[in-house]
């Protein structure tokens, strides 16, 4: 038990170190990244995020800009107001934006992985450091709007709608359990399919999307157990449902 509290008090201290003094003292700007502005434009703008890591709430800034059609973004924290550039960004095929991130330390680094999704008017989604040494929730709203691009903000009205096709089930660790469903429209040719469909029988989409599963934790049922990273490594588990 004792040791138990011990690691856990060095992964906080850690944590509050890491925060307070990782960012280099000299701002840095953004960089274009592979990632197409058309692909994510509703991520445009500056975050405020906030995460409870370790029982500490912890305050970044996140500023996602458009560089001549790529994304770039920079993050710092409110101890230390310095930005420093996203060294990746991809989107995946929920939506999800994915950035990397790396804090230096004297000679050390920490390679942190930021998953964030649009849920309503701001974000929500982990932030992950990639040895274990910490992860943690975030909730993020935005502080400036993409003035100049009337585009991201249209993209965030029609993902709220969108946001309406999904039930989520959130557990006391901060984990989730997600189910993403496209909507089916009546004169479609998959609701048609849906109506003939006889019992016993699969349902696959032929129009619209899978309906797709994410879960942060392994699913364990009497004939099988759905895994978590069954796509990739620190990444949620990602499974197409079929009725």
């Amino acid at each position: 038990m004792a040791t138990n509290r011990l690691v856990k008090f060095l992964s906080t201290s850690a944590v509050v170190m890491i925060v307070a003094m990782a960012f280099p003292v000299a701002a840095e700007d953004p960089f274009a990244t592979d990632l197409s502005t058309s692909s994510a434009r509703e991520f445009l703008g500056k975050w405020t995020l906030t995460s409870d890591i370790g029982g500490r709430e912890l305050v970044f800034n996140l500023a996602v800009v458009d560089l001549e059609g790529k994304l770039g973004a920079t993050l710092d924290s409110a101890n230390q107001p310095e930005p420093k550039a996203i060294d990746a960004m991809a989107i995946d095929d929920d939506g999800m934006l994915i950035m990397d991130y790396e804090l230096s330390f004297g000679s050390q680094s920490f390679k942190l992985k930021i998953n964030a999704s649009i849920a309503g008017d701001g974000l929500e989604g982990t932030l992950i450091e990639s040895s274990g040494l910490f992860e943690g929730a975030f909730t993020a709203a935005v502080t400036e709007d993409a003035g100049d691009d009337p585009e991201a903000g249209e993209q965030r009205r029609r993902n709220r709608r969108g946001a309406a096709n999904q039930a989520r089930m959130r557990l006391d660790d901060g984990s989730q359990l997600r189910v993403s469903f496209g909507p089916l429209k009546s004169d479609s040719e998959d609701h048609g399919r849906l109506e003939t469909l006889s019992a016993g029988e699969i349902f696959e989409y032929v129009g619209g999307r899978a309906t797709k599963l994410f879960t942060d934790v392994d699913m364990t049922f009497p004939e099988a157990t759905v895994k978590t990273e069954n796509a990739a490594p620190d990444y949620p588990g990602v499974y197409s449902l079929w009725l």
